[in-house]
């Protein structure tokens, strides 16, 4: 980073049932901030943490390979903290990062988000991480978990089997609250008025949106993401704020060969609430079924072929988009801006007879 002369160290825990993960940004791979992420990851985790499972780096223990081989001792720091917090510490073997199979996933999809994003600050490059996750948890939906999302799958193992929590899995902020500030804050700078949602302005301006602080749009919540009474999002107004109609779309999403057709199917259900999350709705949704591809896309010649007309704020479909293209399910997307939504279904869905697009075939001599 341009504001940085030194390296940060990412500390990273996966629950295995519910893909459920935890991060933590440090300047130091020391045990003293190994043992700060074991605090961290234990108050905010909603399960009772029996085991841990860490590689042999020197900030999690005092074991020692090659000539001077040495077997762990328990004494090193972070076991000390385990044993405390009633944690059985254990360790990957030497030379198999294989067995910590799941964190190293996530750090690749963390480094597809630090290749694909140029960041101005190192406070930009956490906010953009601890974001990911958030949206990780709480809005992707993960082929393992049946199409859930971890937080999903968290909450159905808190129904099943209560004890093995110590508290409640809940939302701890809703996307709408990020998506209300940043559109809040794209606005405010454009013109030098008081601070609030809205409001009419003395200088002659007319109404000026205006960005809260984040902590404000939290407090505005409930613990489950929903927004107090009497608040509205500036987003999830009919009109937008020149009073014009908010525009149509209409969106083909290509999905991997080889998911099921419910699984498909629950993709187009997933992105339809995640619009109706941030003030748009799907008017109409078709399932084309699995068709074949002009060239391969990550090694597939077909796909699941998915439509979409939406009604939705341009915030809405930004959000939907990017989701989509964090999915590791989705391998493209398109949407198109339209005056109007035809009527009727789309021309992959009508019968042949019914197209009236092609004429009669030539006899064959």
């Amino acid at each position: 980073m341009a504001d940085e002369n030194s390296r940060r160290y990412l500390f990273v825990a996966i629950d295995r049932a519910t893909r459920w993960v935890f991060i933590r940004i440090f300047k130091a791979k020391t045990a003293a901030n190994a043992r700060r992420f074991l605090r961290d990851l234990e108050r905010a985790c909603p399960l009772r943490i029996r085991t841990i499972l860490t590689d042999n780096g020197k900030e999690f223990t005092d074991r020692l390979f090659g000539l001077r081989k040495r077997a762990a001792t328990g004494e090193h720091e972070f076991d000390t903290l385990c044993a405390t917090l009633d944690i059985e510490h254990r360790l990957t073997p030497p030379k198999s990062p294989q067995t910590n199979g799941m964190v190293e996933r996530f750090n690749g999809r963390i480094e597809e988000v630090l290749q694909s994003h140029h960041f101005q600050s190192g406070e930009e490059l956490e906010t953009t991480l601890h974001r990911y996750v958030l949206l990780y948890n709480q809005q992707l939906p993960q082929s393992a978990l049946g199409s859930k999302t971890p937080l999903r799958a968290m909450k159905e193992w808190h129904k099943l089997k209560p004890e093995l929590f110590k508290k409640q899995p809940y939302h701890l902020y809703s996307i709408r609250g990020i998506l209300h500030r940043d559109f809040a804050r794209n606005l405010a700078p454009r013109r030098q008025c008081g601070v609030g949602q809205h409001h009419p302005c003395r200088c002659g301006h007319g109404t000026v949106y205006a960005a809260q602080p984040f902590a404000n749009v939290i407090n505005r919540a409930d613990s489950r993401g929903r927004a107090a009474e009497g608040y509205r999002p500036t987003y999830e107004m009919r009109l937008d704020k020149n009073g014009d109609d908010m525009p149509l779309y209409e969106h083909v999403m290509i999905a991997r060969q080889d998911l099921s057709n419910a699984q498909a199917e629950g993709l187009i259900e997933h992105f339809s609430t995640v619009l109706a999350d941030n003030g748009g709705k799907a008017l109409e949704t078709e399932y084309w079924g699995v068709k074949t591809m002009a060239y391969k896309i990550n090694k597939n010649r077909k796909g699941h072929y998915a439509y979409l007309r939406t009604d939705a704020p341009a915030a809405a479909v930004q959000e939907m988009e990017r989701l989509m293209r964090l999915h590791d399910d989705v391998m493209r997307v398109l949407t198109i801006k339209v005056d109007a939504h035809e009527e009727g279904p789309s021309v992959q869905m009508q019968k042949r007879e019914e197209r009236g697009d092609r004429g009669e075939r030539r006899e064959r001599r």
